[in-house]
Order: C-alpha cells, then structure tokens, then sequence
C-alpha cells in the first residue's frame, strides 16, 4: 500500500500544509475520536485553507477517498507516517483548489462515505473587494428642444457607473442646420466630479433670436476628453433643435415686388431668404427676376448675380399635383418658401440648403396637392 500511495505523491503534496501557512488563510480543526466519528464531519472552507486533524483517542487514520492525502503521525510522501496510530497525532493538509474532499478512517470507515467518515467542502471563497470605478460621461438624452426665443438651452451630463476619484470632460457644440453667431452662441468648456460625486453637470448654449421665418433649426453637441480614469458612454454626441418662433404672414394675394415672385397667373408666392458666414454675416431676400408665368430667378448679393432658376408646374393632368422644380448655383444658406395663395389653409412648401454646402437640383412632384 506504501509503494502504491507513494506514487501519487504528486497529486497531493500541494494540499500538505507547511509551518508557514498563506497569508489571510485559515486553518480549521477536526477531532478524530474519541469514538469513531470526526467532529465536525464536514468542513466548509475557501481555497486556500487548511484543516488540521487532532487524535484525541482511538486507534485512527485519515485517508481521502481519492488517495490525495493520507495522514496521521504526519502524512505520506511528506516526511510522516499516514498509517493509523493511537498516538496523540495531529496532521494539517491545505486545499488549494475548490471541490469535495471525502476521507475516512481506514479502521473504522470506508471510501463513500460509510463508517467513520466526513468531508471538507472547499468554496472559491468571498469575491475580491470591486476595482475602483471612475465612472462614463454622457448626455442625459439624445435631443435637446429650445423655442427661439428660450434665452438658453440647457444641457444636461451625467456621470453613471461609479463616482471613484475626481473626472472631468470637455463639452463643445458645433454647426448643423443652426449657424454659431446667428442662430446661438459657440459654447465649449470643461465640466468636472469631485471623488463620490455623481451629481449631474450641465451648461448653457444661448440662443440667439431673429425674425426669419426659416423653420426649425439644429445643431450638434459633443463631449470629448474625458479625464481621470472615465469613459464616455453612449450617448456622448446629441442634437439640440431651436424651433422657430417667427411666423409666416397669411397668405393673401401675391403681388410682385424686389423680393416676392408670383406664378401661375400670381397664384404661387415664392420668396426666398439668405445668408453667407461670419464675418460676412448678413440676412436678407433674393431679388426677383421673371422669365415666365410659370417660372422665374432669383439674386442674391445683387441684381446682376442670379443664384437660382425656380418653377411652379401645373401637373394637374398627369399627377393632380403641382410641382415645384429649382436649381442653384451657390453653396450660401437659404430657405425658399412656396405658398399657395389660393389655399392658405395648406402650409408653405420650404426647401432649405445648409451653408457651405452645394445647392442640389430639386424636383418636388408632390409639392402641391390642391388641383386645379
């Protein structure tokens, strides 16, 4: 049986305890008798610990049922003797992996649990203390809305995740449909969080009044940067829409003057607004050039410099529509709005190009359903 047991030292000369245990780990104690039972028979227990085995009368042994330790004057391979002994013996093994270790008296037990046996259930243990966390920036929401005439816009950062150390993010906002020094004041800065705090942050974007009627306008939000061991999270890029307080006269009768073109026998008011970047800021409407009663021009800068060729087309026969077709040589920004004096309860058509960007042709065939 020696020879035998001996050549599974390998397997568990890691559970034998030495003098010196690990750090932070504890060492549980069985006694073996008197009588034939162990007590406490089972032992839960963490990786990493020990249990030690005390003879306190009887002629005993302990032995696992997977032949990985055998001990009672000391244990096998390990400079003792694991034969049972009616000594005052005391043996320790270490478990360092996690599992159910039956053992039993070799005298007074058997493998499975009979007889004088017990058991030591090693766990994974409690889990390591959670890692620091600084935490991710983001929007409170994906869109901001602010009327025109709102004064400011305020925007909204959350920290979420964690709130471990001080954090800070840069916040900036940017061009879209909205121009910075004409529809909003550029804003950009640093938001920061003290150590534990996980309070929201925001900032201002103000906006900027005028009286053209141009529709709702955007522009665009970002944060960037973030410091301190935080990550940005979705989402850290939002939109902020201004809506438009300015309204449209009722339509009435169009009649042509410097900046309204009337077609389709003055029944389609067309007028356009413009304008170019800083420090060229301007605003103002095109001026009119009729070529026909269906279609006609418009200047901006001045007369002599024609940016757009516009028509109103009479497609009642083909679609029981009215069409609206226009082309543009100019990459300034404009609104161009189409009404239908003959139906003011069907609002305006616009057509909206950004600034600094291309005109592209438009061909709207759905423009007006209000035949014949």
């Amino acid at each position: 049986m020696g020879s035998r047991l001996a050549s599974r030292a390998t397997l568990w000369v890691a559970f034998v305890l030495m003098a010196a245990s690990v750090a932070g780990a504890t060492t549980f104690n069985v006694q073996v008798g008197p009588g034939t039972t162990f007590s406490p028979s089972t032992v839960n227990i963490s990786v990493g610990d020990s249990v030690r085995w005390t003879n306190s009368g009887g002629f005993h042994n302990v032995r696992a049922d997977n032949d990985s330790f055998r001990c009672a004057n000391g244990c096998d391979g390990s400079g003792g003797d694991g034969s049972p002994s009616t000594s005052a013996w005391s043996a320790v093994v270490t478990f360092n992996t996690a599992g159910t270790f039956r053992y039993y008296c070799e005298i007074h037990g058997a493998p499975g649990g009979g007889g004088m046996s017990g058991m030591v259930v090693v766990g994974q243990g409690p889990p390591p203390p959670p890692p620091p966390l600084p935490g991710q920036l983001r929007f409170s929401n994906n869109s901001y809305n602010v009327n025109e005439g709102g004064g400011n816009a305020t925007i909204t950062v959350q920290r979420v995740g964690g709130d471990d150390g001080a954090v800070a993010v840069n916040f900036a906002t940017q061009n879209a449909s909205a121009t910075a020094g004409l529809d909003y004041t550029a804003a950009s800065g640093t938001l920061n969080w003290g150590d534990q705090d996980s309070s929201a942050k925001t900032f201002n974007v103000a906006i900027l009044e005028d009286s053209l009627v141009e529709g709702s306008e955007g522009l665009n939000l970002r944060l960037s940067n973030p410091t301190g061991g935080a990550t940005l999270a979705t989402p850290n890029v939002a939109s902020l829409v201004i809506a438009d307080n300015d309204q449209a006269p009722p339509p009435g009768p169009c009649v042509d003057d410097a900046n309204t073109l009337c077609l389709e026998q003055n029944r389609f008011k067309l007028q356009i607004a413009w304008r170019t970047a800083p420090p060229q800021s301007q605003q103002g409407q095109g001026l009119r050039q009729t070529i026909r009663d269906f279609s006609g021009a418009f200047s901006f800068f001045n007369p002599d410099n024609l940016e757009m060729l516009v028509k109103v087309i009479d497609a009642c026969a083909l679609n029981n529509r009215f069409w609206v077709f226009f082309a543009a040589t100019t990459n300034v920004e404009f609104t161009l709005t189409v009404t239908d004096t003959d139906h003011p309860e069907v609002p305006p058509k616009t057509y909206f190009n950004p600034l600094n960007t291309a005109a592209v042709p438009v061909q709207d065939t759905n423009a007006f359903a209000t035949c014949p």
